[in-house]
């Protein structure tokens, strides 16, 4: 009976058995086995299913398997696979199937229950597509033992850590930090997954071996079962002791002991190495309803433990009874009724993909609908990166559009600086340009020191030249006082009243049109009666 050690990391070398097709010589199936190359099927016009099968030589324990995607990147690793194993090459067991595959990194991790084979077949059911044509490209692919996640003790002397046990180097051992008294320490050994453990192997160092020590294991670090107890032992450097023992599902070991007194005088622990051996699943013999009946997974049935009320840990049954079963209400979550697509009836749950939930875009409302760049339709909410909310400046529109200095522009703003709104000069305009002393131009203001705008003088031009006593020269006003405005005498003219057609009244003035100063005829009297 060959036992499995699950602690040590172990890669399985192999070869090709078969392979279905390749694309050309530099990528043969081959090339999964190398850790530069790798294998691109045949490229087809239609998805065709392809495989390749790898000979282990003879049967090996795997719980590990471990893709690489090629040189080329995720967008040629095939969007559908599954892994099957098999001990002759003609009945085979699927292991491991996955549809709509999206890597996240260059390699892809898979856990399977713990499996003895020789042959292992990769099965390509859904090929990458890439411009109109169907193929996939694999990179190395790995199939072994995964080996211990993590272990931890209480104490370790410096350079003398616990995974020093595992190395396999027979110098290498785990030492607890020397103490003056007695004490107890402890290893904790996490295998990562569920296993069926049916032997723990321990080799003592030079000195230091625990004398009497206990094993318990664990499911979930929380309940601990003892899976053996040792007395009054006194193993010899180097030789390895084993423990058989009844099959057990656990994942976490869980080795203490009370530390014994060295050589030098000190108290310490010291253990060289360990190795923890685990059964597969045999489903040929009937015992397998008992004791080694695996722990369930979502690969096959098994063993479970009921989880407590509210208790969320792997590998643990959600009890009939459990709160989270019940109703949901405002106050406790529970079971609740999904609402259909765009629902809104009290106490149904929205589901994730309803389309109030997902994220807003400018063509499909969301929790908002986002407008395009300068949209004003309504009922759209304006982005933050929305042009119109942006600082306005000479280039861009913003809340409002700044002219350039001196632009004359429709629906654009002066800025603050600029020149038509500053302090107006002789040399240049601002509200207004102003004219200088006297000046004439069209646009032009006339400032309060205008020549112009003083008291006109019989000197000087003001809003009127005024003409002097009895001038009559243009654009000259007359005064009030000028003698032409006095009442005229027989020996000076001024202002007289016209006398009617006709009138002899003394003090007014005959008129041109006068009758009596027109010619004088036979019929009527002129400036003379004729005879």
């Amino acid at each position: 009976m060959n036992f499995i050690d699950i602690c040590k990391k172990t890669i399985h070398k192999g070869s090709i058995h078969s392979s279905t097709s390749s694309e050309n010589d530099s990528s043969q199936a081959a090339s999964v086995l190398t850790d530069q190359g790798f294998w691109c099927t045949k490229k087809r016009s239609a998805p065709v299913r392809e495989s390749l099968i790898i000979d282990f030589g003879t049967n090996v324990p795997v719980d590990y398997l471990r893709l690489e995607s090629s040189p080329n990147g995720a967008s040629t690793f095939p969007n559908g696979f599954r892994f099957e194993g098999s001990s002759d090459a003609n009945e085979w067991c699927i292991l491991y199937s996955e549809s709509n595959t999206s890597l996240s990194s260059k390699d892809h991790e898979i856990f399977i229950p713990l499996t003895v084979m020789r042959y292992l077949k990769l099965v390509i059911t859904d090929p990458a597509v890439i411009h109109s044509s169907y193929y996939a490209e694999i990179g190395k692919i790995e199939a072994g033992l995964y080996g211990l996640t993590s272990v931890t003790a209480t104490s370790s002397a410096e350079g003398c850590g616990p995974e020093k046990m595992f190395t396999g180097n027979i110098s290498d051992h785990w030492e607890s930090t020397p103490k003056n008294s007695s004490a107890r320490e402890s290893i904790i050994i996490d295998l990562g997954r569920i296993y069926c453990i049916n032997r723990l192997l321990m080799v003592p160092g030079i000195d230091g071996f625990p004398e009497q020590f206990h094993v318990e294991t664990s499911i979930d670090e929380d309940i601990w079962i003892t899976l053996l107890q040792e007395k009054n032992f006194d193993g010899d450097n180097a030789k390895r002791y084993f423990w058989q023992t009844d099959i057990r599902t656990a994942r976490f070991v869980r080795i203490e002991a009370p530390v014994r007194r060295m050589i030098n005088g000190s108290y310490a622990l010291r253990i060289a190495g360990i190795e923890i051996s685990a059964a597969p699943m045999e489903y040929s013999h009937t015992h397998n309803m008992g004791d080694i009946t695996p722990h369930a997974s979502v690969f096959h049935a098994g063993m479970v433990r009921l989880a407590r009320d509210g208790e969320n840990l792997p590998g643990t049954v959600i009890q009939a009874s459990d709160s989270r079963l019940r109703d949901a209400s405002t106050v406790f979550k529970g079971i609740v009724q999904l609402a259909n697509h765009n629902e809104s009836t009290p106490g149904l749950a929205v589901q994730s993909d309803d389309s109030r939930l997902q994220p807003a875009t400018e063509t499909r409302p969301g929790i908002v609908k986002l407008a395009h760049n300068r949209e004003t339709n309504p009922g759209a909410v304006v982005q933050s990166n929305d042009t119109r909310i942006q600082h306005a400046t000479p280039e861009n529109f913003g809340i409002v559009r700044i002219c350039a200095d001196g632009e004359y522009i429709d629906h654009s703003v002066i800025s603050g600086n600029d020149s038509r709104i500053q302090p107006a000069t002789t040399g240049k305009p601002g509200i207004c340009r102003l004219a200088p002393n006297g000046g004439q131009d069209s646009g032009t203001v006339v400032q309060a020191n205008d020549n112009r705008l003083k008291e006109a003088s019989s000197f000087n031009l003001g809003i009127v030249r005024i003409a002097k006593d009895g001038e009559s020269s243009s654009d000259t006003v007359v005064l009030s006082s000028d003698r032409r405005l006095k009442d005229a005498t027989t020996q000076a003219r001024g202002i007289v009243e016209l006398a009617e057609d006709g009138e002899d009244k003394a003090g007014v003035a005959v008129q041109g049109n006068d009758r009596r100063l027109k010619d004088a005829t036979t019929q009527a009297r002129g400036i003379v009666e004729l005879a």
